[in-house]
């Protein structure tokens, strides 16, 4: 199967954190044309950190978020008649650490699905519209040939525009683009079946999602802006059995990005590189 992916990206210093770059070059192995669209004018010699993994950067401010930049990569793709020879469409941001998981676990388990569109997780909402929508969430997100190229497709994508509230952009974008092709006729599901029966699942069933699920994405908001909710020292203590993860990857983006850090958190940041580095030594010893 042939993919083509757009992965967006925001920087408010301009910069392209580690984990980014990870997330790409992992991505990559799985994609045959792979744009990058940043809603930021990035520096020259950190747009030189990714481009061993991408075919094109589209680097400039738009103001449209997200669902802007997936509109800009995917108009270069088709514009550039790469959609032609696409079996499958991706649409991918940088709000998540991955994979956590091989992608390629949740390639083959969705390439045997019978669904038009899919995407790890989804999710319903009653805040914004006070309805039960159910929809896939936008931070990743797979169309199949016959959606992408549709003109329902289309013309959702090209009457993107830029919003002032980010309510109105999950409103008439994230919820509104799985009801749009839905309406359509087309089918859609979701890798991680914790998301299927449990609500908002990255922010209360994390872990079911991960040690579970296998989800190959954490969502980075969780160890940036809520701390206090996720228990990291007892997550890492479980998942650094499973994974292969560098999880100082997380640790250099959250010394960085989070200015106050609790006592207990950077301890964990010592205990778990120390464990990582202890698991690579055994690993060498019997190889």
């Amino acid at each position: 199967m042939r993919r083509a992916a757009v992965f967006a990206h925001y920087s408010n210093t301009n910069e392209i954190e580690d984990y980014v770059v990870y997330y790409l070059k992992n991505l990559k192995n799985f994609v045959e044309t792979l744009v990058f669209v940043s809603d930021s004018s990035i520096k020259e010699e950190e747009l030189s950190k990714i481009t061993p993994y991408v075919n094109h950067i589209i680097a400039e401010p738009h103001g449209e978020y997200d669902f802007g930049s997936y509109k800009k990569g995917y108009f270069y793709l088709k514009e550039n008649g790469i959609l032609n020879s696409t079996d499958e469409l991706i649409f991918a941001n940088d709000s998540c650490y991955a994979p956590l998981f091989p992608f390629g676990e949740m390639f083959d388990a969705m390439k045997k699905n019978g669904a038009d569109f899919w995407g790890n997780t989804q999710n319903y909402t009653e805040k914004i519209t006070h309805k039960n929508l159910e929809h896939l969430q936008s931070y990743f997100l797979a169309f199949k040939k016959n959606v992408f190229s549709s003109n329902v497709f289309d013309d959702f994508i090209t009457n993107i525009s830029k919003e002032e509230k980010k309510g109105i952009i999950i409103e008439k974008y994230e919820i509104g683009l799985t009801l749009a092709l839905q309406k359509a006729g087309y089918k859609y599901d979701s890798y991680c079946n914790t998301s299927k029966i449990r609500n908002n699942t990255h922010s209360h069933s994390y872990s079911s999602l991960v040690l579970n699920d296998r989800s190959p994405f954490l969502k980075r908001g969780l160890l940036l802006l809520k701390p206090k909710d996720f228990p990291y020292p007892l997550f890492i203590k479980n998942l650094i059995k499973k994974t292969e993860y560098d999880f100082e990857l997380i640790e250099k983006d959250i010394r960085k990005n989070r200015t106050k850090l609790p006592i207990l958190q950077k301890s964990c940041f010592f205990l778990t590189s120390l464990i990582r580095t202890i698991k690579w030594r055994v690993k060498k010893l019997f190889e």
